[in-house]
């Protein structure tokens, strides 16, 4: 926390595929966080970039526990290997190729 009441979110992106960070540099694919707090019903998928950054939020909208799942998502037609465990179903863009 912030004086100024914000959280404040520190991330290190790292991805371990080659093909995948290709992706993501080509701009044909994203990476970020979802910020989700259950009690106050605030979810927002932020994006982030590989690397480390930092992000701040309005604490007054969060209370109690606040998760962060990771995110990966395509912008453009992936291979089907790149949909599963890193694609989140939280976000209605979340879906694999058609």
């Amino acid at each position: 926390m912030t004086a100024g009441e914000e959280l404040k979110l520190s991330a290190d992106l790292v991805l371990s595929s080659r093909e995948l960070r290709t992706l993501v540099e080509q701009q044909q694919a994203g990476v970020g966080y979802f910020v989700v707090c259950r009690r106050t019903y605030f979810n927002v998928l932020q994006e982030a970039p590989l690397g480390k950054s930092e992000k701040f939020f309005d604490a007054t909208r969060l209370f109690g526990a606040v998760t962060l799942p990771v995110a990966n998502e395509a912008l453009a037609h992936a291979p089907l290997g790149y949909w599963g465990p890193g694609a989140s179903p939280q976000h209605p863009s979340m879906r694999g190729p058609d």
